[in-house]
């Protein structure tokens, strides 16, 4: 069996027995265990039956690694004034941004126009094909000459 999973993310694996004891090959004990690999691992767990003799399987925990997320720096502008920020990785990615964006300057959202009020941070979160996804932060100031 293969499971996948993104990087950074835990999960549990279990082993289905008659209440036997299960040892893994990664040396924890019992028929569930918590595992937070960095890389694709496989896991053996044996169940040991003293009257049947012992039984092995094999889960692959396949880690996906998210591509790194690049984006604009911070910038300053006037009061009343507008930006425009970005955010771009590789592959096939959505982007979201919070707080509320002004506006999508591309059709993924990955260049987006704010106009915010007040000195705002906005957050954008790159989400790939995998699920697998990464946050990056982008502060707008406001200086004090009108724009």
């Amino acid at each position: 069996m293969v499971i996948f999973i993104c990087l950074g993310d835990s999960i549990q694996i279990i082993a289905i027995t008659n209440d036997y004891d299960v040892r893994w090959s990664n040396g924890l004990i019992g028929d569930t265990v918590w595992v937070k690999p960095t890389v694709t691992t496989q896991y053996i767990a044996k169940a040991i039956s003293p009257i049947c003799g012992n039984a092995e399987d094999t889960i692959i925990v396949n880690v996906k690694n998210f591509s790194e997320i690049q984006s604009s720096n911070d910038t300053v502008i006037g009061i009343g004034g507008e930006a425009n920020i970005w955010s771009r990785s590789e592959g096939n990615v959505t982007y979201s941004w919070s707080p509320d964006i002004y506006e999508c300057l591309l059709d993924d959202c990955s260049s987006v126009l704010v106009i915010p009020d007040r000195p705002t941070v906005y957050f954008v979160t790159a989400v790939d094909e995998n699920g697998c996804s990464t946050t990056d932060t982008i502060l707008v100031d406001i200086s004090s000459v009108m724009q």
